[in-house]
């Protein structure tokens, strides 16, 4: 018998149960799958509490830390380097989870460390947007956090969201998802800044070019549909003065059909965006793209960022020029003092200074 048919007969017989019955039945096959996550999660943090007291680097492989699960794990370096390889071979976290689970901390806790050893705080509302299991479930067990999707429940458009999103979240989850919200996109970010408390948090990654402007693909999207298969796809529109626009060579994220590609972001087009909508404190971090922030995160590695655009430190450039160099070459030059540089870090508040010797 095919499955369709099959879900038919089992469809036919569900409907000729009462009402009771069946209410019953759908209780215990969600007691039943949440269970079986409950058992399956603590599969995986015995896991990786064990995996965290076994530091292994394989040869030719950089060791990390996992600061989802806490295990330590090594890959070669194109492999830790590539954002959305599954590099932990505990929780199958990716470098662009652990980075976008950094960026969260350091803004929530003052420090990265394994979510998994997070203590429980339920007054830090949280709201995700098809976050990813991977560290959807941590999120879910330390902090009241919901996860939403567009394509099921619970339901979150964020073109237009509904008034029991607005306003009550600590911190907002939007990962890769930007780029495939159909436009204006400008709505949809007035609406993430709607969903925060004040001093709420967005934790956002998107695909994005660092020059030029961002390139809608279908600038004038109002009434469309995808037809046909393969890269034969065409999306065919109807704008709102009535004109029709076909366009081929779609993009899709995820593999062919699943998630169309909108856009594709540019930095200065998204700095504007997001000022535009009432973001402050911006901070884009294309380091988090890259293997070596990740092993500075998740070995609690001290570092600086000096962003005098936003008041954040400085560096007297004019004392370190006029100091001899050891060695020049090309973008690089070599510093050798006669007494030490003093360096005082607080990693709780993020303050620090480099003192001159």
């Amino acid at each position: 018998m095919p499955p369709s048919a099959t879900t038919g007969l089992r469809n036919a017989v569900r409907d000729l149960l009462p009402m009771g019955v069946r209410r019953w039945l759908r209780r215990a096959r969600t007691a039943t799958h949440e269970a079986q996550s409950r058992i399956e999660h603590q599969r995986l943090a015995l896991r990786a509490a064990r995996a965290a007291w076994l530091p292994l680097a394989r040869p030719g492989e950089q060791p990390f830390r996992c600061n989802l699960c806490g295990a330590h794990g090594s890959a070669a370096p194109a492999r830790l380097g590539d954002r959305e390889a599954a590099t932990c071979e505990v929780c199958g976290s990716s470098l662009r989870h652990r980075a976008l689970i950094a960026a969260l901390q350091l803004r929530l806790c003052g420090e990265v460390r394994p979510l998994r050893t997070l203590a429980r705080d339920r007054r830090i509302v949280g709201l995700g947007m098809s976050d990813v299991h991977v560290y959807a479930q941590w999120l879910q067990r330390k902090f009241a956090y919901d996860n939403t999707f567009f394509h099921k429940a619970p339901r979150l458009d964020i073109q237009d969201p509904g008034r029991e999103f607005l306003g009550r979240h600590d911190f907002v989850i939007c990962s890769d998802v930007l780029e495939h919200v159909a436009p204006p996109v400008a709505t949809a970010f007035r609406n993430l800044h709607g969903l925060l408390k004040p001093g709420g948090m967005l934790a956002f990654t998107v695909p994005y070019a660092r020059e030029g402007e961002t390139c809608e693909h279908f600038p004038e999207l109002h009434a469309f549909r995808i037809e046909g298969e393969g890269p034969g796809r065409r999306l065919l529109n109807t704008t709102r003065d009535g004109r029709r626009q076909a366009f081929g060579d779609l993009r899709f994220h995820g593999g062919d059909g699943d998630t169309l590609e909108m856009r594709i972001f540019a930095l200065p087009g998204l700095l504007r965006l997001l000022a535009a909508a009432g973001f402050r404190d911006l901070r884009v971090t294309p380091s988090q793209g890259t293997h070596f922030f990740q092993n500075l995160t998740s070995f609690n590695v001290g570092y600086f960022t000096v962003n005098p655009d936003l008041g954040e430190g400085f560096v007297d450039w004019d004392w370190l020029a006029a100091q001899p160099a050891v060695r020049e070459a090309g973008c690089v030059r070599h510093l050798r003092f006669e007494g030490p540089l003093v360096v005082t870090m607080d990693g709780q508040r993020g303050e620090g200074v480099i003192l001159k010797p």
